[in-house]
């Protein structure tokens, strides 16, 4: 017997109390656990989009466990039901990446059904309807939602050229096979950051950093209508970007937070400035960057008094949040640690 509980209005206002209540400080995560089924929907719908549930095992068994974590342009969360149900979502306006950590269940998109499970995963593109059924014990759905502006403009910036379609991705991929493993590496960064108390995903520019990262692996590893543009290999570099880069670089390095940004400012693709910067520099746009943001640090190290100054308001000022991290980058640098620099330099 199936017990179905419909809705498509705003959530209930103590719900909504209550989820906020459930924010950490920073406002990053939601996490909440309900047991009655007009209060699950309730979540659904305020946590993803307006729903149907249907109830299709026990409905003494009926719970929710919720998390959610919120970036720029990307929303990561996980779901998980006390007993079998199918939920109907109305079509996303965004991209979506389904995988399952535990058990298992069908996606259907359209008049396709797919199995996800394990390493295998679902992309769901804007506008096509979409169910979730057949939920197995225990299992726990992970979304990756992904901000459909935000991806297409990551893609311009690869190609250097405006695109005239959407984006269309296969919609099945392996985390364990081929190109995928590299969305797989990806996501589970997003997952360590997101968990941890000093994680970059707490710092502004390191949350935008990790969205960077995962549309970025994304858009390489999942085939899709631009697959082709994309690995056309780069044949041409010219010099004038490169040299626009490293003065913005040298001007503001605080100023930028992905390469997309920069190759954005300097009317270049992506690839093509990866591939300057490999020819001329022998290095990245990125780590060309880290290395300018040290040169700052070290140039503050040496000037500052150690008993005013401490080596994390520092690194802080020029854009290390990880101590530990930047710690190892200085070293790896300069052949000592800051902490070294600041304390050993004759005043």
């Amino acid at each position: 017997m199936t017990a179905t509980v419909s809705k498509t209005i705003t959530p209930d206002p103590e719900v909504s109390r209550a989820m906020v209540a459930e924010h950490s400080s920073t406002d990053l995560v939601t996490e909440l656990t309900v047991l009655h089924p007009e209060t699950v929907l309730d979540v659904i719908i305020e946590t993803y989009a307006p729903s149907r549930l249907d109830v299709l095992g026990a409905a003494r068994d009926v719970n929710v466990e919720v998390r959610v974590s919120r970036l720029p342009g990307l929303v990561f969360g996980k779901v998980q039901f006390g007993t079998d149900v199918r939920v109907t979502a109305l079509p996303p306006s965004c991209y979506v990446l389904c995988l399952a950590s535990e058990g298992s269940l069908d996606v259907i998109s359209g008049c396709s059904t797919h199995v996800v499970s394990g390493s295998r995963g679902v992309i769901l593109c804007p506008h096509e309807p979409t169910y979730f059924e057949n939920w197995a014990p225990e299992t726990e759905l992970i979304t990756v939602r992904i901000d459909a502006e935000l991806l297409e403009r990551q893609l311009v910036q690869m190609l250097g050229r405006p695109i005239a379609d959407p984006v269309k991705f296969h919609p099945e991929f392996d985390l364990s096979n081929g190109n995928s493993a590299a969305l797989g590496r990806a996501l589970e960064m997003l997952r360590i950051e997101l968990t941890q108390a000093d994680g970059i995903a707490q710092n502004r520019r390191g949350a935008a950093l990790l969205t960077d990262v995962v549309t970025t692996s994304l858009v390489l590893s999942q085939p899709s209508n631009f697959s082709d543009l994309i690995h056309i290999p780069v044949t041409s570099c010219p010099v004038d970007p490169l040299r626009d880069a490293q003065a913005l670089i040298e001007d503001d390095p605080l100023a930028f937070t992905t390469v997309g940004d920069l190759a954005e400012r300097v009317h270049s693709s992506v690839r093509s400035l990866e591939v300057c910067f490999r020819k001329h520099l022998d290095t990245t746009p990125m780590a060309y960057l880290r290395q300018v943001r040290l040169d700052r640090v070290r140039s503050d190290l040496q000037l500052a008094d150690p008993a005013t100054h401490t080596v994390a308001h520092i690194a802080n000022k020029w854009g290390f949040k990880h101590l530990g991290r930047f710690a190892s980058f200085y070293r790896d640098s300069f052949g000592e640690f800051p902490a070294e620099t600041l304390k050993s330099v004759c005043r």
